[in-house]
């Protein structure tokens, strides 16, 4: 992975930002990106989450092996206050934007032993190294980091 760097660009969005969106709308910020050489779909934004969390399906359909995991010792707490069964916690290698702006990083991720809607939950640990920007507004993410 290469050597980090910042932009100096001002983030800044625009009505062109959210073109194809039809307002007023109350969506989540919704996308996909590459996960082990994977396309995985149905990524939610979470800047609420204080960590990662990928579907067992997921991680199935990537082909990862369960020894990758390791044990996580503190159960997840979902919403309502209930425990979430957790399998475990892995390192992924991440890449999100487009060429030439893009970036990969190795991140982890908690591994949920339940069905949710996305295949996984991006959260601030992520949204914190990209020195991410999001616009709830346009539905778009934007980050001064790129790769070197």
């Amino acid at each position: 992975m290469g050597q980090e760097k910042f932009c100096h660009k001002l983030i800044t969005f625009t009505p062109v930002d959210g073109q194809g969106i039809k307002y007023p709308h109350r969506d989540a910020l919704v996308f996909s990106i590459i996960m082990e050489g994977h396309r995985v779909h149905r990524i939610l934004v979470d800047s609420g989450s204080s960590m990662n969390i990928l579907s067992t399906k997921a991680i199935t359909k990537m082909g990862i092996d369960a020894s990758r995991m390791t044990l996580v010792p503190t159960p997840l707490i979902g919403i309502e206050g209930s425990a979430v069964p957790v399998k475990g916690a892995t390192r992924l290698i991440v890449t999100m934007g487009t060429a030439p702006c893009c970036v990969t990083l190795q991140k982890t991720f908690i591994i949920i032993d339940t069905h949710p809607p996305y295949n996984a939950i991006i959260g601030r640990p992520l949204l914190h190294q990209l020195s991410a920007v999001i616009s709830v507004k346009y539905l778009t993410l934007n980050s001064q980091l790129i790769k070197e």
